[in-house]
């Protein structure tokens, strides 16, 4: 390949991963030109196609399947757009050969071309500079499969006197990236020394394969909970392009105050899965060393099930299955995905000495929660990595939580599985001590279908990048733990960090909607205080908000839920007299004056914004009076809904019935709030963050 001049942005990717790696005081930029991802080119003018012309005699085979792809992927490479192309060098076909029984290109199918180009090939611009060792990309390839990115440091030259390391890079840990951020006119290529070999199997079967995971895996196939697992696509959900309304229609717009955004509504509706499993080194730490230790360290944590047989493994009142089910998200989650990117927590999370940035989700054990954070670094602008059920902030830390180890996640064609440095459990210490605390949880968690059917138009962690803006739109009928209306339309916007809301995005309804949606599980028993974070804004709409729960067994009727208070009018903001938020610069930030007006506001219903997170440099807590484009105000604020004693082991649900009749008034959901007694009417007042 000819190699014309640098590429800076590639040269940025190289250093950043080096960091990350812990090998900066080792690197040496010289090693550079020994290594091949050293060698950056960019050919002004051409297209991905033309670029794999130009370079034919290295990209012949890729270029052979993009064109006899089912779908017609060699023209898309040929026209405008904005594409990532990951191009396999001719020298690293051996293993998609092998897997496929073929001894060339030309041998492989239509089908087997359209899989394997597809899975090379992302709709987004993904550059690796912009990326971190053990991130997703930001966007799935074609085939709505993640692919991840990493780095490993191989020593150079050892035993001399400065030791020299290079940083390689690699995609799903298997191709290595020798060319990066190549940049063409419809997109960047990155030049792969392997055939990313298309993730084919199901998320169980894809674990079969790792030797380390026995114990966990045996659990796994016992409880049957690995059946569960085998399923992609929701066959249900169709999609046609002359579909209205509530079906799947590209190009709706609706107003977001003073800017105007179009939504686009997925063509499939996925199921995908998040894993995380003990290696069997782990267990044997803890003296467990085969399936049965397991079952017997099960029982210590979950009783031995009540009329439950020993061996009824796949029965989910059995503790092995209990174990299992704990350690399952229904979503898909890569290490970078959990939380809010490493550039919104630098620039947004201004209290980092105060709370790490965390949130909530549920597994497939019914009536559990994970506490999901990342803590920050107290001597660096970055996160020591991603917890699960992690309590305090140092060096105030109650409980270390367990740790998912970077780096190290495989992807399959249904999700991911992550190792974890200790044994996961949901026992009284985690229930009763870890998560006693106040459950903040995103909107945009609230459902898996949020998460699992993202793609570049939105979906919750998608980033809003320069251009027109676009979100997602949800399909009536196909929204797990939603219940919506015939003319509600449920949007998910996109992240961004100058965005005034919780972590950048927000769940928005529009029309006369009504809609109900169940709250996450509360741990333990007791009365607690459930609040609703959203941005008062003259467009938003007047709800009547009802709660109550389901009778067990059952699915949720929207009508046996109760009226709470008066209807919320969204469109008054913060520092109408209704409400009385007053920032606390303007009480001179006296302790005393800030809480008498913080309890005069909650005696009205009402609490200021959050202060852990920031837009444009201000606090949510701050931003009572945001002037619009279109000259209007608005601003955050949190509503106390109901204070209430909820059942631990009782599923409850929240609904908000629009009632002006006007069908362009929106409902803007930012987060909601589960908060203990002790927590928000304990002897230490509950904290501003």
């Amino acid at each position: 390949m000819n190699v014309n001049k640098k590429n800076q942005k590639g040269l940025k990717g190289i250093l950043s991963a080096a960091v990350i790696c812990g090998a900066l005081s080792l690197f040496q930029v010289s090693c550079l030109s020994e290594y091949a991802p050293g060698q950056y080119y960019t050919f002004s003018g051409e297209t991905v196609a033309t670029f794999l012309e130009n370079n034919s005699e290295d990209f012949s085979n890729f270029i052979y399947v993009l064109k006899n792809a089912e779908h017609p992927l060699w023209g898309e490479m040929q026209t405008y757009g904005t594409y990532t192309c990951f191009a396999p060098v001719n020298s690293g076909w051996d293993s998609i050969f092998k897997q496929y029984k073929v001894s060339s290109v030309d041998q492989l199918t239509p089908i087997q071309c359209d899989s394997i180009a597809m899975t090379h090939i992302v709709d987004k611009l993904c550059y690796t500079s912009e990326l971190n060792s053990g991130d997703a990309l930001p966007y799935s390839n074609k085939l709505d499969q993640s692919l991840l990115y990493s780095c490993v440091m191989d020593t150079l030259y050892p035993g001399t006197d400065s030791a020299r390391v290079k940083p390689f890079y690699q995609i799903n840990n298997m191709s290595g990236l020798i060319a990066l951020d190549d940049t063409v006119q419809n997109g960047v290529v990155h030049v792969v020394n392997k055939v990313i070999l298309p993730s084919n199997e199901f998320l169980p079967i894809a674990m079969k394969s790792d030797s380390t995971i026995r114990i966990f895996l045996s659990a796994l196939e016992m409880t049957k909970l690995n059946q569960d697992l085998l399923k992609f696509q929701d066959d249900s959900y169709q999609w046609t392009a002359s579909a209205r309304l509530d079906s799947c229609i590209k190009g709706v717009t609706y107003s977001t105050g003073s800017e105007t955004e179009t939504a686009y509504w997925p063509e499939k509706r996925l199921f995908k899965f998040t894993v995380f499993a003990e290696k069997d080194a782990v267990f044997q730490k803890n003296n467990i060393n085969s399936v049965e230790d397991l079952i017997e360290y099960a029982k210590g944590v979950y009783g031995s099930g009540e009329g439950v047989a020993d061996d009824d493994y796949s029965n989910p009142q059995h503790p092995l299955y209990k174990f299992v089910a704990y350690h399952i998200l229904p979503e898909q989650m890569a290490y970078n995905e959990f939380n809010v990117s490493q550039e919104d927590i630098v620039a947004n999370f201004v209290a980092r000495d105060y709370l790490d940035i965390e949130d909530f989700f549920e597994t497939l054990l019914p009536h559990s929660i994970l506490r999901i954070s990342s803590p920050k670094d107290p001597d660096a602008d970055s996160t020591m990595g991603v917890f699960i059920n992690r309590k305090g902030v140092l060096p105030n830390l109650e409980f270390r939580g367990i740790e998912i180890e970077r780096g190290t996640a495989h992807t399959s064609k249904n999700g991911i599985y992550h190792y974890i440095d200790d044994i996961l459990k949901y026992d009284d210490e985690t229930r009763n001590e870890v998560l006693n605390c106040r459950i903040r949880i995103d909107a945009m968690t609230l459902s898996p279908d949020f998460i699992n059917c993202k793609n570049a138009n939105g979906g919750r962690g998608v980033l809003h990048q320069d251009g027109t803006r676009t979100s997602m739109g949800m399909r009536r009928g196909y929204i797990t733990n939603f219940v919506t209306g015939q003319s509600t339309a449920v949007y998910v916007r996109k992240r961004d960090k100058y965005f005034s809301s919780y972590q950048g995005d927000d769940l928005s309804m529009k029309g006369i909607y009504d809609l109900t949606f169940k709250l996450p599980p509360v741990p333990k028993s007791g009365t607690y205080e459930v609040r609703l974070g959203f941005f008062a804004m003259k467009s938003r709409g007047v709800i009547q908000l009802f709660f109550g729960e389901a009778v067990p067994g059952q699915e949720i009727d929207p009508n046996d839920l109760n009226p709470v208070g008066i209807p919320l009018d969204m469109r008054i903001i913060p520092t109408d007299p209704k409400i009385g938020h007053i920032k606390d610069s303007e009480l001179n930030d006296d302790p005393e004056q800030i809480s008498a007006y913080d309890k005069a506001m909650r005696s009205r219903g009402y609490m200021k914004g959050i202060a852990c997170y920031a837009s444009s440099g201000t606090t949510l807590r701050d931003q009572n009076e945001v002037q619009q484009g279109d000259g209007s105000l608005s601003g955050e604020i949190r509503r106390i809904l109901v204070t209430q004693y909820l059942n631990c082991n009782q599923d409850y649900y929240i609904r908000a019935r629009q009632i002006l009749d006007n069908p362009n008034a929106e409902f803007q959901f930012d987060y909601m709030e589960l908060v203990p007694k002790n927590i928000y009417a304990g002897a230490i007042p509950e904290d501003i963050y």
